[in-house]
């Protein structure tokens, strides 16, 4: 004979908090308003990851004078300012993401480090010192970025902060050391010859730079972390281009091998070094 039997089984789900919530802003964010933003101005926007989908809490710690509030929408976060900017001011932030796992009473939180600067001063738009930039370069090397040096403006010491913008291009990057120093560098690792490239054995570029500058102090910026510079509308319409050319011939290490060079200094912008063979 054959026995019948039947089981009631209840299976319950529970969502397991194994995925700590991140931020994907990065941190240490200096944010740096070249004139006073109005109120209601997103001053900025905070991503988050949430794998879980568990309910987040997000708060500003620190804000002082109440300046700010919090606007969040999914996975986004949006910090804007309430309050106006009458003066020149440096704010730093401190943002907290956290969550209470009620399943075992075990709590998780995480901090956004933000600095806001805001400062209102009278903009130059100087000019660039024309420049061609002719080297040699050895791309057999495992050395994928170059140094090529310090930019420079007309009256470069007239003024207590600099930026430069450049347009965007795949082999070339700014690096900003100091409110007056920045450098240009050269990714080699991306170059592609073309056939007439590999004729002439000769690299030329053309990169295209504006510039913007202030006559009065702001605040020293660490520009080891992530630094976004904001200034009006009008200010991007009164920008000048300007264009720095640049020729590079490979050089192997053979060549290198097989040469003496000479370093010549014309002066405080301009260095060359010539080979010998």
């Amino acid at each position: 004979s054959i026995i019948l039997s039947s089981l009631n089984l209840t299976i319950s789900i529970h969502n397991v908090n194994d995925n700590n919530p991140e931020f994907l802003s990065k941190n240490l964010t200096t944010i740096l308003y070249l004139s006073y933003p109005s109120l209601n101005t997103i001053i900025h926007t905070i991503e988050i990851i949430n794998k879980d989908q568990l309910n987040l809490n997000i708060e500003i710690l620190n804000d002082t004078y109440s300046s700010y509030k919090l606007q969040t929408s999914l996975n986004i976060t949006e910090l804007i300012l309430i309050d106006s900017i009458i003066i020149d001011r440096d704010d730093n932030l401190i943002i907290r993401l956290w969550n209470n796992n009620n399943n075992n009473n075990k709590s998780y939180y995480m901090d956004l480090y933000i600095r806001l600067i805001y400062v209102q001063h009278s903009i130059d738009y100087p000019i660039i010192i024309p420049q061609t930039i002719d080297g040699y370069i050895n791309l057999e090397e495992n050395i994928s970025l170059i140094n090529f040096g310090q930019l420079f403006i007309q009256n470069q010491s007239d003024y207590k902060f600099i930026y430069f913008n450049l347009k965007l291009h795949e082999h070339f990057y700014l690096k900003q050391l100091s409110n007056q120093h920045i450098e240009l560098y050269y990714n080699s690792s991306l170059q592609k010859y073309s056939q007439q490239q590999q004729k002439y054995r000769l690299l030329q570029y053309q990169i295209e730079l504006n510039v913007i500058a202030i006559n009065q102090s702001i605040p020293e910026i660490d520009y080891s972390h992530n630094t976004i510079i904001h200034f009006t509308k009008n200010n991007y319409s009164l920008l000048k281009t300007h264009f720095i050319d640049i020729h590079l011939w490979p050089i192997d290490r053979e060549m290198l091998e097989r040469s003496l060079s000479i370093i010549i200094n014309l002066n405080s912008q301009t260095t060359y070094e010539h080979f010998f063979f």
